[in-house]
């Protein structure tokens, strides 16, 4: 009796707490101001691009719900990504480094974004994906892996979500809907995606719950529907399986001296955008026989003009040997444990007062051929901002090379030359 006494009491605290946090919040639009409410807060404008780092579109804080006009506390955003590639050879879902030389123009991603501050302490964010993508492109994209979708779907909702917080009162958020999960750190839409954001890109519909403080330490926990575990006979049977992770790191944005460093689990690695990928669509599977965890840490730092990046993702056990076998020829059958490790710098600097940046990285994987992914790449770019208003253009040229043929791979190689043409408008 005493026990559920104290439960009830400690609710009751907590949710007094926040109705005082509320409407201490809502009195605040009230209430005259030395300074507008909305004026621009550095240290809050760094808490929100923390919290905000893996979410999709161009501005990284929510409009202001204080906005003197109503229509300023919505906003539109979009930006096109056009791509071009050639590749010495092809590569697709189910065959790659063995195909004949390829050349393509497509739209990597036509993006718009939508947000809106509802209420003080709910914010609204939305973000539709049009592509024309299919899978002989020479390179992996993002759009390729979206959810469980094949290269054919054209129209995707990659983000749809509600956040309820409010980081100027309380370093607490709760976020639920369609969004990319705090598992792994990374950009999305890039030109080419990292084996390790290859084995992190998770998006999901979830619940987050997550805190941002001033000091830049941050931490998420999620949870959310998995997929479906099946038996030997690929029969699926049993409910789905739920997923959770969680994330902790420290970030400080700073261009004198800035960093973030981060660690993240995740459940079950089945669920992560490419794997689900590979599993379902390219095996054929209509779920996995083995739920297995991934583990991932991360660090990046720069000074000045010079950023270093280092990335580390792995799968804690063996995946079943029906999901991702590690050498398919070997008997008895062995699962993978897959990982993936990624070093990067780059250098930024101005070239008709406009900014440029030179990247070179190098990434590795192991015990990975089964999920068709290069046993190492190296690489190398070039990209320049504004060299029309709002648009800007890259360069890069990867090297990828294959796991060997005892290994279930094809032993080949691809060398790519790629540009994009990006157009954004805020």
């Amino acid at each position: 009796m005493m026990y559920h006494k104290s439960i009830k009491s400690i609710l009751t605290g907590v949710v007094v707490a926040l109705l005082t946090l509320q409407s201490s919040a809502i009195a605040g639009a009230f209430i005259p101001h030395k300074y507008s409410p909305c004026h621009y807060d550095p240290a809050l404008a760094h808490m929100y691009m923390i919290m905000n780092r893996n979410a999709d579109g161009i501005k990284k804080t929510p409009p202001c719900w204080h906005a003197h006009h109503w229509w300023d506390r919505y906003h539109l955003s979009g930006l096109a990504n056009i791509d071009t590639a050639y590749g010495n050879r092809s590569i697709n879902s189910t065959s790659p480094y063995d195909g004949s030389s390829r050349a393509n123009v497509q739209i990597n991603a036509l993006d718009l974004y939508g947000d809106a501050a509802l209420l003080p302490w709910i914010d609204l964010h939305a973000g539709m994906n049009y592509h024309t993508l299919d899978q002989t492109f020479p390179v992996p994209s993002t759009n390729q892996f979206l959810g469980t979708a094949d290269g054919a779907r054209r129209f995707n909702l990659e983000e749809g979500y509600a956040t309820i917080g409010n980081l100027r009162v309380f370093p607490v958020y709760l976020r639920i809907g369609k969004q990319y999960l705090n598992y792994g750190d990374y950009t999305l839409h890039p030109m080419v995606q990292s084996l390790t954001q290859l084995l992190t890109q998770t998006n999901q519909i979830a619940a987050t719950l997550g805190f941002v403080t001033h000091q830049g330490i941050y931490g998420a926990g999620y949870w959310f529907q998995g997929g479906p575990i099946i038996n030997r006979y690929a029969q699926v049977y049993g409910r789905y399986r739920n997923n959770y992770g969680a994330q902790l790191g420290w970030a400080k944005i700073n261009y004198d001296l800035g960093f973030n460093v981060n660690i993240g689990y995740l459940h079950n690695m089945t669920d992560v955008q490419y794997v689900q990928f590979k599993l379902t669509h390219v095996n054929g599977r209509s779920g996995f026989r083995k739920h297995v965890g991934g583990f991932n840490v991360g660090a990046a730092i720069n000074s000045g003009p010079f950023t270093y990046r280092a990335d580390y993702v792995t799968a804690l056990n063996k995946f079943d040997p029906y999901d991702f076998v590690l050498k398919p020829y070997n008997v008895p059958k062995v699962g993978a444990k897959p990982w993936a490790f990624g070093v990067a710098s780059d250098y930024a600097f101005k070239v008709w007062h406009r900014h440029a940046k030179f990247t070179v990285g190098y990434q590795r994987s192991g015990q990975a051929a089964a999920l068709m992914l290069p046993r190492w790449r190296a690489y190398g770019g070039f990209s320049l901002d504004r060299i029309l208003p709002n648009t800007n253009i890259a360069f890069l040229l990867m090297y990828d090379r294959d796991y060997n043929k005892s290994e279930g791979a094809t032993g080949g190689n691809i060398l790519i030359g790629y540009m994009r043409l990006n157009i954004a408008v805020a």
